[in-house]
């Protein structure tokens, strides 16, 4: 039986998820709490570990000014916070208390986070050992 190692980044992805779907009503409603939620969470995340779900994601030459190097950090948080939106809208739909759904959506999102990311992983070992390859024959 295999183990699956804990990925900080992932946990933390999936708590800003659980925790901003979780809102009490009052809170649910101002954007501002959900986004610092959702977006503290990934940003933080991606400072530990780029790995894992990016819903929109840039990538830059090596010339890239400030201001192209501070959009591609936006891009990916700005597009998490909408894609966790659209997911607290469905989880609040369900017939469920909002901390269940809440954990729930958290639990999904460290599954797919976790399982993406070593997946990824698994993709740049391979391309490593095929260059590698590559370059002694």
């Amino acid at each position: 039986m295999s183990t699956v190692p804990f990925r900080l980044s992932s946990a933390l992805r999936a708590a800003g998820a659980g925790a901003a779907a979780s809102l009490p009503a009052g809170l649910s409603s101002r954007r501002v709490v959900f986004a610092a939620l959702c977006g503290g969470s990934y940003a933080a995340s991606r400072r530990i570990d780029t790995g894992g779900i990016q819903v929109v994601s840039l990538t830059l030459d090596d010339n890239s000014s400030t201001w192209e190097r501070v959009g591609a950090e936006a891009l990916p948080t700005g597009s998490w916070v909408l894609a966790n939106l659209l997911a607290a809208f469905v989880v609040r739909r369900l017939p469920v208390p909002r901390p269940l759904g809440g954990a729930a959506l958290a639990g999904l999102v460290y599954l797919a986070d976790t399982t993406l990311a070593d997946k990824i992983e698994l993709a740049a070992q391979r391309t490593r050992a095929a260059a590698e390859a590559g370059a002694e024959g």
